[in-house]
């Protein structure tokens, strides 16, 4: 390789051989250094010369391997699974693209353009790229995009794109549409795509085995996964089927939804990875993520774990190292564990087993995870989700009601996000409507109010429920259980914090807002229903406060209230002073300044948007 890099970079090799006429090894890494510029030069549009460049970061891997072997064969192992490892490791895991840009798309914008695409076809006449496919896309955008991901992989590496996430996947339809649009967009490097279904709402978890199984038995879908390893991803959205159906419903039918999808996966032959979409609030499947992935039913992890970290999420979880490397350390170790026990069997390990949609006896530490109980959880979602949408979507006053407790108004206004924080409508007074709303400004609107409803609503009176129509053994049980089902663990633990974070102290001024017939008893029914959660957390928890093992986290939540409290102090007095403003009364963008800051540092101080 000396050779090879003199013949390459003379001048460089002169240089080198000048500097270190004794240490092959360092003249090796220069020239390695020297392509890498090169490389950064290409790939950056940099001026600088890019002959003799890498190609991909396979080659440099190569160069690599080539270093290690020799460094073991001169009696240098510890040099070569040392610092040249780990730069191996950064290679293996970064490439020359760093992080892998996945696309999402609606399927019904697919749709659209598949069919005019075959209605030009039938007809005869050339395409219009400037037909409108969606709202504010055009068949043109959406061939353009397919483009843009094959000049992404044709530049960083097939590694750096090639992902496309379709929502509302209903159909096989909406699987091969993505090919073909991608076929007519560039050709045979289709056969490079992921198409990964997304299933959000409470109807889409309930089908979505139903919706996989159909496309993994597609002949020519099937084929295209051939080319792809046979490995499918599909992800999960933790947001929508929390909006529609509150905390413990949705969290139920993610984790039956989960264990149905690999049963399907695994008839068809094909591995599948569950990608996890998670955010920040408990309501969006926020918390402890290490727990949650002990909680997962059997065969879900497998060694694999895709999730995402969104907002928030990434400061308060890596920007600090010692953080970072503890929180990375905990999911690892979660994995690790959780795929040993797939491999070893339920029980095997001594740690609580997952319970299946279609195996319910799995073994828990403390004996069996029973179909009996599967059926408590059936009840305790059903009563749950009753709570839950008697409360936000049965009362037609909620909406309004919801509009004047939480700042949604500001909240609107503020470049959050990719998207508005509502679905289209042809109604601009439908604007903040409950069903079109967003999740994320949902949950960041409850966050900013003091009283995280997303993250606990209905939990109590499905338990009181349970309870009043089975006997105090029902609870019993749910305690046993939470002691021995990590699944459960989860979901009480990230309720509890919900319910820690929830300062209705403060949120009593929020609610002063809402003066309308019926607000005063929407807002007892939120108090209610809070103080029953509570209750019933420490019932089955068997502890006498909230937090009680977490102490680390009740002391930073009481360091940072009187912060916070504060900020929502101000935050209330401003909003009520912008509210009685005309739209075009002098100073109201300096009032919206403030209070779109303090939004923020409440933002900060809870470590939650939406």
């Amino acid at each position: 390789r000396l050779l090879d890099d003199a013949d390459v970079f003379p001048d460089l090799d002169a240089t080198l051989r000048r500097r270190f006429p004794d240490e092959p090894y360092r003249r090796r890494f220069g020239a390695i250094a020297e392509r890498l510029r090169r490389t950064r030069h290409h790939l950056t549009g940099d001026p600088g010369p890019t002959g003799g460049r890498y190609d991909g970061p396979a080659e440099l891997l190569d160069d690599l391997a080539v270093i290690q072997r020799a460094l073991v064969a001169d009696g240098l192992a510890r040099v070569a699974t040392g610092s040249v490892q780990d730069f191996r490791w950064q290679v293996e895991t970064f490439g020359f693209h760093l992080a892998e840009l996945e696309v999402r798309q609606h399927a019904a914008v697919h749709r659209a353009a598949a069919a005019a695409l075959a209605a030009a076809s039938a007809q005869g006449i050339p395409t219009r790229p400037d037909a409108e496919v969606g709202v504010g896309v055009t068949l043109g955008e959406v061939l353009e995009t397919f483009r843009a991901i094959d000049r992404v992989r044709k530049r960083f590496g097939a590694a750096a794109a090639g992902r496309v996430v379709v929502s509302f996947t209903e159909r096989v339809a909406d699987v091969t549409d993505v090919l073909d649009l991608a076929e007519v967009a560039i050709g045979p490097a289709a056969r490079d795509i992921d198409v990964v279904p997304l299933f959000e709402s409470a109807v889409a978890l309930e089908s979505a085995d139903g919706v996989l199984g159909p496309i993994l038995a597609d002949g020519r879908y099937r084929r295209h996964l051939e080319g792809r390893g046979n490995r499918q991803e599909v992800m999960l959205g933790y947001s929508d089927s929390n909006k529609e159906s509150g905390f413990l419903a949705a969290n139920w039918q993610l984790h039956r939804a989960q264990a149905a999808l690999v049963a399907v996966a695994d008839a068809a032959g094909v591995e599948l990875t569950i990608f996890h979409g998670r955010g920040g609030t408990v309501g969006r499947g926020g918390g402890r993520l290490d727990r949650a992935v002990l909680g997962q039913p059997r065969g879900t992890v497998r060694g694999r774990l895709k999730v995402t970290e969104q907002g928030e999420v990434v400061a308060s979880r890596y920007g600090n190292p010692a953080i970072a490397l503890r929180h990375l350390e905990l999911l690892a170790g979660a994995v690790i564990i959780a795929d040993a026990e797939d491999r070893a069997g339920p029980g095997a390990l001594g740690d609580g087993s997952r319970i299946s949609k279609d195996d319910p006896g799995q073994r828990s530490s403390s004996g069996q995870v029973t179909a009996v109980d599967h059926g408590l959880m059936d009840r305790l979602a059903t009563a749950s989700a009753a709570a839950y949408r008697s409360l936000v979507y049965d009362d037609p006053g909620f909406a309004a009601f919801f509009r004047q407790l939480t700042p949604i108004d500001v909240l609107t206004t503020m470049r959050l996000g990719s998207r508005p924080a509502s679905r289209s409508s042809r109604h601009a007074d439908d604007e903040f409507g409950i069903e079109r709303l967003r999740a994320i400004p949902w949950g960041f609107a409850w966050a900013q109010a003091r009283v995280e409803v997303p993250g606990w609503y209905g939990l109590g009176t499905a338990v009181d429920t349970l309870v009043r129509d089975e006997g105090p053994a029902a609870l019993e049980r749910l305690g046993v259980l939470y002691r021995s089902w990590p699944y459960l663990t989860a979901v009480i633990d990230h309720a509890e914090l919900a319910i820690a974070r929830s300062d209705f102290g403060v949120a009593r001024r929020y609610a002063a807002f809402a003066r309308a017939d019926g607000d005063a008893e929407r807002w007892r029914r939120i108090e209610d229903e809070y103080a029953r959660t509570a209750e019933v957390i420490l019932a089955i928890t068997g502890r006498s406060r909230l937090l009680a093992t977490s102490p680390a986290i009740a002391r930073a939540i009481a360091l940072r209230n009187p912060d916070i409290d504060t900020l929502s102090e101000l935050q209330v007095g401003r909003l009520a002073r912008l509210r009685s403003l005309p739209a075009d009364a002098p100073g109201r963008a300096d009032l919206e300044r403030l209070v779109r800051l303090t939004v923020s540092g409440i933002a900060a101080g809870l470590q939650v948007t939406g």
